[in-house]
């Protein structure tokens, strides 16, 4: 849910359309928190000498990451039960589906009547320990899973002829 407290009145959106999976880890060499880091977390690159710069991703990798390629899926979504079970009988289970490690992003627009408003993305739950990424900076690492849990766009968010918004959930 985007929720959004702007010039125009509050409202609340339903975000769980328009969003790209990625199944897999991304190799992330360091994240600065509340920095602009761009790569995969953001849909502009950052403005600053390349000696610098600290890309999300190597940009060898960024290429072959490229979230266009990504498979679109609509929220709530739980990759997991889209695996096999495994059945191993040195563990004495009864089978199981293996977990691991996923990307969620969505590229999206504010309009510029909001602007100076007060913006927060809400979910309904994660499963375990996301981080949430919002236009390249680090803003958020929830540890718990399946709860409820906001973040705060707002410092950040862009507004009209400011640009596209991105956010990155891992």
């Amino acid at each position: 849910m985007l929720g959004l407290m702007g010039k125009t009145g509050r409202s609340r959106e339903l975000f769980d359309a328009g969003w790209r999976f990625h199944r897999g880890e991304i190799r992330i060499p360091g994240t600065v928190k509340a920095g602009v880091m761009g790569g995969l977390a953001d849909v502009v690159e950052p403005k600053r000498a390349r000696r610098d710069a600290v890309a999300f991703v190597d940009r060898q990798a960024r290429r072959a990451m490229d979230p266009d390629r990504w498979r679109a899926v609509t929220l709530p979504h739980d990759w997991v039960v889209e695996e096999p079970f495994v059945n191993d009988p040195a563990d004495q289970t009864h089978g199981y589906h293996p977990r691991g490690m996923g990307f969620y992003r969505k590229v999206f627009a504010l309009p510029a009547g909001d602007a100076g408003g007060r913006v927060a993305l809400e979910f309904d739950g994660v499963f375990r320990n996301c981080t949430v990424w919002v236009n390249g900076h680090h803003l958020l690492d929830h540890r718990s899973g399946y709860t409820s849990f906001a973040v705060d766009l707002s410092e950040v968010a862009r507004f009209g002829n400011e640009g596209p918004n991105c956010v990155l959930v891992r």
